[in-house]
């Protein structure tokens, strides 16, 4: 019996330590896709129409896209802005549209941040 119990918690503890964090982004709720179209798109197609329609910019907004990746969510957040400033090098001022952001547990966080200008 004893030896049942042991196997038992042995096997649950390493189901536990093996869970990866969910994706999340800003605004998710229960039952919505991880990795939403409007971010898929971007991410290998380049397409911004999705990100158009989902934060409603016309075709003469322009969009700016930082990507930072780092251990912690702030620092990843941090390299993402100053991404999307270097993108948009030009711009007075950066309109903050929304987030996506990933955290896996070997790499860390990785944001999306999305800006009109």
């Amino acid at each position: 019996m004893k030896k049942a119990a042991l196997v038992l918690l042995s096997v649950i503890a390493v189901s536990f330590s093996s869970f990866a964090e969910i994706v999340s982004w800003k605004g998710m709720e229960m039952g919505l896709p991880l990795n939403p179209k409007w971010v898929k798109n971007y991410r290998q197609k380049k397409d911004e129409r999705l990100l158009r329609k989902k934060f409603d910019l016309s075709a003469s907004d322009r969009l700016a896209v930082g990507v930072g990746k780092a251990e912690d969510l702030e620092t990843a957040r941090s390299l993402s802005q100053i991404d999307a400033q270097n993108a948009a090098a030009k711009a007075a001022r950066l309109e903050p549209l929304g987030e996506y952001w990933e955290e896996d547990s070997d790499s860390g966080f990785v944001v999306f941040s999305y800006y009109s200008f």
